[in-house]
Parts: structure tokens; C-alpha cells; sequence
């Protein structure tokens, strides 16, 4: 519980308010994000007259409902408790960079593009770690702070996306009043000198109190099934299987 409220206090409070005007007015940050590393593209998607709504699930689940496998959904999931709590809208980026041929090839029209950008998936193995990495550049190049500036956005006073890294992950208590749960963040965002992230040699997952990680697990899963569970591409077996694989990994 105490990690599940961590995590709802920070990475994912934006998306656990009473209604989704906090994770709508985070996805407005997509288009001058989009505008800033690949221009033609945003220029097409604007044109369609295509809002960026269709990132909604992919920022809410943190990928996992748009993962083409079992793996990716895991990594992506690592990815995200290791990055700030506005990597799944990076992440979207980098997946529309990679699909930019398949995009910019649709015709230029609303219900086309909406749909092409909704049912894109994120690939799998190397080509994963790639958009991985190219998640935390962006987040590096472009903070979130800058993007509202550059689409003269106004964030809520209440969004978390700025206050990264937490205030918890600044500084330790001392020793004596230390827990599992009192960790410094491992990302790369705070550790700019470190060559890459630590990895454990028998998950492949980051090395995050395992706690910490059933917990997100948890809520992502959750959040997933809300949109996977009546989705015909993506039946009730996979979500199954998501349960079984995390479980089995946590464990």
C-alpha cells in the first residue's frame, strides 16, 4: 500500500484525478514536442485536424496496452518507474518517429490518421531499447516546462510532471529512520554521469525495490484491462498472460 500510494502521489497522480483533464492537458505537450524533433510530421497530423487525444492510452497505462508483446509491456513498464512521469508521451514521440513513412503515406484526413495513430504499437527487442533511449533524450532536450512554453500551454499548478525528480528522491532521511522504500532514483536523468542504467542480471529488469515494481505493475495492469479486455485485437488470453509473466517475474 505504501508504495502504491508513492506512486499515485507522484508519477502517476496526473492520471488517477476524478475526471482526465490532467492527462488531456499533458497531451497537448505532444504536438510542440513533435514540432520541435520532426516538424513535416507535425505539420501532417495537424493538417488532418488530429488532436492528440489518440495518446491517451498509451499515457494512462504507460504502453503496456499498446505493447506488441508480453516482454516489451515489461520493459516499457521499467522504463517508465526508472524516467519522469511524463515518459510514456516521450515514448509516444519516438513511436511516431519510427512509424513517420507509414504516417506521412495515410491520407490526410481525420478519421485516417486518428485511427493509424491509436493502434500503433511498440515494437519489440533492440529496437525497443532504442526508443527507449530515445525517450530519455527527448526528456532531457525538451522538459516539460519548455514545451508548454514553446505551444504557449498553460500546465495545471497541480501537475507532478514538473516537480521531477521528487522531492524524495533529492535526499535520503537519516539512516536510522531509513526504509526500502526510501531510494534514490536510478534514472538517467539524475545520475547524468552514470553510463547506463544498472540492469539485474536474472529479470533484465532495472534494479527498483521489487515492491516499488509490483506496485506500478499493478496499476498499469489495471488500467490496461480497461481498455484490452473488450478490445477484439487484444483478447482476454493476453491480459492473462500479463498477469502470469509479472507475477512470475515479481516473485
Amino acid at each position: 500500500y505504501v508504495a502504491l500510494h508513492r506512486l499515485v502521489q507522484h508519477h502517476l497522480r496526473d492520471f488517477t484525478r476524478p475526471t482526465l483533464d490532467a492527462a488531456m492537458r499533458l497531451l497537448e505537450l505532444l504536438p510542440p514536442l513533435l514540432q520541435a524533433l520532426d516538424p513535416a510530421l507535425a505539420c501532417f497530423i495537424s493538417a488532418s485536424g488530429c488532436p492528440p487525444w489518440f495518446g491517451v492510452a498509451q499515457l494512462i497505462t504507460w504502453h503496456s496496452h499498446g505493447a506488441s508483446s508480453v516482454a516489451a509491456a515489461a520493459r516499457v513498464l521499467d522504463a517508465c518507474l526508472a524516467g519522469p512521469p511524463l515518459l510514456p508521451l516521450y515514448l509516444t514521440a519516438a513511436v511516431l518517429r519510427r512509424n513517420r513513412s507509414r504516417i506521412l503515406a495515410l491520407p490526410c484526413e481525420l478519421s485516417e490518421v486518428h485511427s493509424a495513430l491509436q493502434h500503433m504499437e511498440l515494437p519489440g527487442g533492440a529496437h525497443l531499447e532504442e526508443m527507449c533511449q530515445m525517450a530519455f533524450q527527448m526528456a532531457r532536450a525538451h522538459p516539460p516546462h519548455a514545451l508548454a512554453q514553446q505551444g504557449k500551454l498553460q500546465l495545471m499548478p497541480t501537475t507532478m510532471v514538473t516537480r521531477y525528480p521528487f522531492q524524495y528522491m533529492q535526499s535520503l532521511s537519516p539512516p536510522s529512520a531509513l526504509s526500502h522504500l526510501q531510494v534514490r532514483c536510478q534514472c538517467d536523468l539524475c545520475n547524468p554521469d552514470q553510463q547506463k542504467l544498472t540492469v539485474s542480471k536474472y529479470t533484465g529488469f532495472l534494479a527498483v525495490p521489487v515492491i516499488v515494481r509490483a506496485a506500478a505493475v499493478a496499476v498499469a495492469v489495471v488500467a490496461a484491462a480497461s481498455l484490452t479486455i473488450h478490445d477484439p485485437d487484444k483478447p482476454d488470453s493476453y491480459l492473462e498472460q500479463l498477469v502470469e509473466s509479472f507475477a512470475g517475474d515479481i516473485l
